[in-house]
């Protein structure tokens, strides 16, 4: 790659005709030994990479592998040379993870601290704020930059020829390293300022839990006082969110009212109800979160400013916005929860019927998830009033005055339903009253006696995807039945795939509901409180 990439541009530098003349001077010729000591940092620096913007290149990981070669190799050149080491003692006032990177006096060029002086960043978003660096910062990595150059300046001159007078390289180089010191002090210096600022969210949540808890303590969660704490925590949580929350939404509108809400549910509510599953779910989430920024404002230093490169963090606020959503919808929602109650008493019953798909629930088995898109729809078919609250925000095209032939559409399956489930149950009852042969009475009845009762006979095969062994059996009886159950499994597919993907999401989120609630409690992923160091 060629170097003249690397040479500086004189005039946009500010410098006169005295910096080409010093520049001359100290490319004089001199001694062997300084040629050898150049050869390998001359090397390197030729072997520098640019990005497409014709600038230094240390985001690649050639890039970063080849400066940080070259910086090191100047780190020994100057040491070789006996150049003296700027003051460094700020470096006791650092942060413990600044100290971490910079552990003593010593000389250390980083290429991140470089980087940040050529690529002249001014501004930082951190969080949802925006951070400007001081004049003071920008001037002093203008400086160091331009040192930067007449480094590069020398090293392409060396390389075409020239040979480098010790006592000038050294002044050279004893000016890039004051240059460095100036910049790398202001520049961190301001860096643990942003970060002290950004960190300020997470010490502003962990003292409105502080007055909670004092709150809490002295007049009970109960009363009027905790509950607006409690309000305006929720809210402060709710703004953490929006900026760290980066696995889900991000929202910012997890109102306290759902808060409180689930609180009183969690508290009064029935044992074992859906209600008080996923009211528990909201309050213990709640919970986490309080107990993770209790011990996060014991160590903030290790905390990374950018919240959402926080991996805990991260998930204890998608664990309170999942749970969050699912409070504001059902426990909020009568008909959202009365489908949901139904739901979970039809999948019990189902789980007590055949203990195949029990033990397909506990496992999480991938077939349980087509079991109950199916359950869903024969409810609805059964009852529209049972279902229609969760299958209106699922597919909500089918519902309303927006499309009446849409509408018609699930009018039509769900009048095949209910005439399938019909015929069903009086062929079951002229089957189980027949007088049965030595052949018949040796054969599996076509619907078993436990099946017969009500809808059952369609319900239970359907929702467990076992109408195709159904049609079998009736094929040799009774071709136009068998004929109409192999159309329902059909049109029962078409369906079940239509109320997974129109709101994916939604279907996903009420699938994993209802199996956590099936499974006996909602529980939220709480792990050991660990927080993420910033390196």
């Amino acid at each position: 790659m060629p170097m003249s990439c690397f040479l500086p541009n004189i005039s946009s530098l500010g410098a006169d005709s005295t910096n080409i003349l010093k520049l001359r001077n100290v490319l004089s010729p001199k001694s062997d030994g300084d040629r050898k000591s150049l050869e390998p940092v001359a090397a390197a620096h030729a072997e520098l990479l640019k990005d497409n913007r014709g600038c230094l290149d240390t985001r690649s990981e050639a890039g970063l592998a080849k400066c940080t070669k070259f910086l090191q190799l100047l780190t020994e050149l100057c040491n070789r040379l006996g150049v003296e080491d700027a003051d460094r003692s700020y470096r006791k006032t650092f942060s413990r993870n600044y100290r971490a990177l910079f552990p003593d006096s010593k000389r250390r060029y980083r290429v991140d601290v470089l980087e940040a002086s050529l690529e002249r960043f001014d501004c930082f978003w951190v969080n949802g704020e925006r951070y400007r660096l001081s004049d003071k910062v920008l001037l002093a990595g203008d400086k160091l930059a331009h040192m930067w150059h007449e480094i590069g300046c020398i090293m392409v001159c060396y390389r075409s020829g020239k040979k480098c007078r010790t006592s000038m390289l050294k002044e050279t180089l004893e000016a890039f390293d004051d240059a460095w010191v100036s910049f790398e002090h202001c520049y961190i210096v301001e860096l643990m300022g942003i970060e002290t600022q950004a960190r300020s969210l997470v010490l502003d949540v962990a003292n409105f839990d502080e007055a909670l808890t004092l709150v809490e303590r002295s007049v009970g969660e109960g009363s009027p006082a905790a509950k607006q704490a409690r309000s305006q925590l929720a809210l402060k949580l709710a703004r953490i969110n929006s900026v760290a929350n980066s696995r889900r939404k991000g929202r910012s509108d997890l109102s306290a009212d759902v808060v409180e809400l689930a609180t009183s549910i969690a508290k009064d509510g029935e044992e074992g109800s859906v209600d008080k599953m996923i009211a528990s779910a909201l309050v213990d989430s709640f919970k986490a979160l309080r107990r993770y920024f209790r011990h996060a404002k014991q160590h903030l230093d290790l905390i990374d400013p950018y919240l959402g490169n926080n991996p805990i963090l991260v998930q204890r606020l998608s664990d309170y916005e999942e749970s969050w959503e699912n409070a504001s919808r059902y426990l909020a929602n009568s008909s959202c929860l009365d489908g949901l109650r139904s739901a979970v008493a039809q999948l019990k019953a189902l789980a007590q019927t055949d203990p195949s798909f029990s033990t397909m629930c506990e496992d999480c088995d991938s077939e349980v998830f087509l079991v109950l898109p199916r359950l869903i729809l024969l409810q609805y078919a059964r009852d529209a009033s049972e279902q229609s609250g969760l299958l209106s925000g699922l597919i909500p095209d089918y519902f309303g005055t927006s499309s009446q032939s849409a509408h018609s559409e699930l009018e039509a399956f769900v009048q095949e339903c209910r005439l399938l489930s019909l015929l069903l149950s009086e062929c079951s009852e002229e089957t189980n009253q027949e007088d049965a042969s030595s052949l018949q009475r040796s054969r599996t009845p076509l619907i078993p006696p436990s099946l017969a009762a009500s809808d059952s006979a369609l319900f239970i095969p359907a929702a467990l995807g076992k109408l195709a062994g159904l049609e079998r059996r009736l094929a040799p009886l009774d071709r136009e039945l068998a004929s109409k159950v192999k159309s329902f499994q059909n049109s029962l597919e078409a369906w079940s795939m239509r109320l997974q993907r129109t709101c994916a999401n939604d279907w996903n989120r009420l699938s994993g509901l209802m199996l956590k609630c099936l499974n006996a409690g909602l529980n939220t992923r709480l792990g050991p409180e660990r927080y993420c160091v910033r390196m």
